[in-house]
């Protein structure tokens, strides 16, 4: 009787250590899935109305972030914080920078530069859309969940430029809620963070790190997610999604 019960416990045992295993190598695989579509942003200045072609001032580097590949309007473009774009080419995040314009360099994995230019920005949530020719990185997937209270989550950056082609940082930490228009993630950020993707566990896009707490570096913003959805697609009639209508 002895030997039976212990037999059954031990093969409990092994289901959950299996299952646990299981469960890691599939998020570490669908991690290493969405990496593929990180993009280091690099923004550079250059005197205003200089052609980039023939113009004898070389680029000045001015701030570095993270930022992702997401499809648009069935385009990839490269998703990121809008203070790293910017508006009327006369404002890089709160710093009026007269007579420059600002040029933007997106690198892949494979240290492939591509020039960018802003499509659309939305300062009020912090998000920017870049659009680049040929870019050959896979486009990340939207949730269509929005994340639970305690949800682990998980965060690919570049802080403070520390990435070297297929070596990217990543974090992870837990969903907190909202408040207004707000996300929190206790998720650790730096300079070069602005811009990095939060997904769930299935690899999934449902946050945009776009700064973090002055006085607690464990604890990140993003816009929430339906106001995420509602800049990434757009909706006919001029309708949107609210919080209430995500599941």
């Amino acid at each position: 009787m002895a030997d039976g019960i212990a037999s059954k416990i031990f093969l409990v045992l092994l289901l959950l250590l299996t299952s646990c295993a299981f469960q890691t190598t599939s998020i570490n695989k669908r991690l290493t899935t969405a990496k593929k579509s990180f993009i280091h942003v690099r923004v550079f200045l250059q005197e205003e109305g200089c052609d980039l072609a023939s113009c004898s001032e070389e680029m000045i580097p001015y701030s570095s972030a993270s930022g992702v590949v997401v499809l648009y309007k069935k385009r990839k473009h490269v998703l990121t914080a809008a203070h790293v774009c910017v508006a009327n080419n006369a404002m890089l995040g709160t710093q009026e920078i007269k007579g420059y314009d600002a040029r933007f360099t997106l690198i892949d994995r494979y240290s492939r530069q591509h020039i960018g230019k802003v499509v659309k920005i939305d300062p009020s949530i912090d998000t920017c859309l870049i659009y680049a020719e040929e870019l050959s990185s896979p486009a990340l997937r939207v949730a269509t969940k929005k994340p639970e209270y305690g949800e682990k989550v998980y965060n690919i950056a570049a802080p403070l430029s520390i990435i070297f082609r297929n070596m990217v940082l990543v974090f992870e930490g837990l969903y907190s809620g909202e408040i207004g228009r707000k996300a929190y993630y206790t998720l650790p950020a730096i300079f070069g963070s602005s811009g990095s993707p939060i997904l769930n566990s299935n690899g999934e896009l449902i946050g945009l790190l776009h700064s973090v707490h002055s006085e607690f570096h464990h604890v990140s913003l993003s816009p929430t997610y339906p106001e995420l959805w509602n800049f990434l697609i757009p909706l006919p009639s001029n309708t949107a999604f609210n919080s209430d209508q995500f599941f």
